[in-house]
Formats: structure tokens, C-alpha cells, sequence
């Protein structure tokens, strides 16, 4: 009968047998490994470990395209204190300059860096 890629058979399984040294089997001895196991809870902690870092990466992580980074709309919302409203109308006004790539809107951390630079305005200072 078969089920789901796998034949069921109504056979016990028979031990392997090396051709060679018959007693292969009985020189050997078995091992039981669960989830509570010190190696396997190990392992698993390593793997939590692991996805936890790559999880914090993919958080920070600026891809660079041409030695530039770039942000997302809501990281440069973040960025300046705005919303994604206010974002829009600089972009359509021409204040933002923008890349679309496959649809996604993407700002050069060096655009908005500058635009900053340029309208800074020192209200400390006295006329």
C-alpha cells in the first residue's frame, strides 16, 4: 500500500547485517537523542542563536547599490519626522529626488543628507 511517496509493508524490519562480520550489529550500541539530550539541546540553541542574528541583520541591513545606501519611504519618514503623506507631496513637488526600482521607492541616504544640510536653519543664531 502506498502512502504519500512511501511503501507501508506489514513486515518488522530486519536488522542490517554486515556480509562480512555477522556480529556488526550486536558490537554496536544505541544511542537514544531527543530534543531533551545536552546535544540536542545544543543544537537547537545553536539554531536559535543563529536565527536570532540573522534576524537582527536583516533589521539593520543597507543594501548598497553603486557604493550608495539607500532608504525606504518609512525610513526616511522616521528620518525627517514626517508622513508618508508629506513624503509623497516633497516627492511629487521635486523636493526628494527618488529611485523606483521594480515598483519600489527607494531615497539615497546622501539625497537626504543633504537636503538637510542645505535647509538647516540655526535659530540660535542672532541677526
Amino acid at each position: 500500500k502506498r502512502v504519500s511517496g512511501f511503501v507501508r509493508t506489514r513486515e518488522p524490519l530486519r536488522p542490517y547485517t554486515n556480509a562480512r562480520n555477522p556480529e556488526f550489529m550486536n558490537n554496536m550500541e544505541y544511542e537514544t537523542i531527543n530534543k531533551e539530550t545536552p546535544e540536542m539541546k545544543q543544537l537547537i540553541s545553536g539554531i536559535r542563536e543563529v536565527s536570532k542574528r540573522i534576524r537582527e541583520i536583516a533589521q539593520t541591513h543597507r543594501p548598497l547599490f553603486g557604493g550608495e545606501i539607500y532608504l525606504t519611504g518609512r525610513e526616511v519618514c522616521e528620518h525627517l519626522f514626517i508622513s508618508p503623506r508629506t513624503l509623497q507631496d516633497y516627492r511629487d513637488k521635486g523636493f526628494i529626488p527618488y529611485t523606483q526600482i521594480a515598483g519600489k521607492i527607494l531615497y539615497r541616504l546622501s539625497d537626504i543628507n543633504r537636503l538637510l544640510q542645505e535647509n538647516y536653519i540655526n535659530r540660535n543664531l542672532r541677526q
